[in-house]
């Protein structure tokens, strides 16, 4: 058992190490799990260990300074699964005719419209929505002399919401909600257990246990993967 600590320890330590670099935030988390400070990385600022050199062009900006790739924290990437929402949530294309270059896909909330229409044509009336030209290019239609409708693919550029940044989380197992659907934002929904007895009505916050083993202390994206950036392990 002391062997195991004195190993995660020595993770933490380095984790640690590599976390405390220039000009980074630490992101503070109100009772909700909502980062009210968050440090977004640029493609400068990712920790050495993740500028791994690949034929597809640069790495992934990862969110947090830390560790992302260390195999002891890969298996608690888990408690980041949250994030992993957070690509959908902004700077996404809507239309369910999307050409697969168009990625990432919105999440529904927003789509006003799953299916989008555009027109190509000559005899298009002003409120009809003129396509993309490369649209009418591969139908056919660029030079069409009537008002042909298609299936438009919309670029939704608003950035996510301020919860996908880098996250310290808190030292107790996942929080989750009540009546998730109600909440303002996405949140994990409890297990009927934890909810008996409480509201049907209202998004309703659950904390949950304090942690007995080790747990991820920072959560972030690494591209658009949700990772655990740092652990920390009780009494060191």
């Amino acid at each position: 058992m002391y062997g195991f600590r004195s190993i995660w320890a020595a993770a933490v330590v380095a984790a640690v190490l590599a976390g405390c670099g220039e000009g980074g935030t630490t992101p503070s988390v109100t009772g909700a799990g909502k980062a009210s400070d968050v440090a977004i990385g640029s493609d400068g600022a990712a920790a050495s260990d993740l500028q791994t050199s690949t034929d597809g062009g640069p790495p992934p900006v990862a969110t947090c300074a830390g560790s992302a790739i260390n195999e002891g924290f890969k298996a608690l990437d888990k408690d980041c699964a949250f994030l992993g929402k957070c690509p959908s949530l902004g700077k996404c294309y809507c239309g369910d005719k999307c050409p697969a270059s168009k990625t990432p896909k919105c999440d529904p909330s927003l789509c006003p419209n799953s299916k989008p229409k555009c027109f190509c044509g000559e005899a298009c009336k002003p409120d009809q929505k003129k396509c993309p030209e490369y649209l009418c290019k591969d139908a056919g239609l660029e030079n069409s002399a009537k008002c042909d409708e298609l299936d438009d693919c919309v670029f939704v550029n608003t950035p996510p919401p301020s919860w996908c940044g880098c996250q310290k989380m808190p030292n107790h197992a996942p929080d989750c909600w009540c009546n998730a659907s109600k909440c303002t934002e996405p949140r994990p929904e409890c297990a009927a257990s934890k909810c008996a007895g409480k509201s049907t009505d209202k998004c309703i916050y659950v904390k949950g246990e304090d942690y007995t083993s080790c747990w991820c202390d920072t959560c972030g994206l690494f591209g658009d993967t949700a990772r655990c950036f740092f652990v920390l392990c009780p009494n060191g």
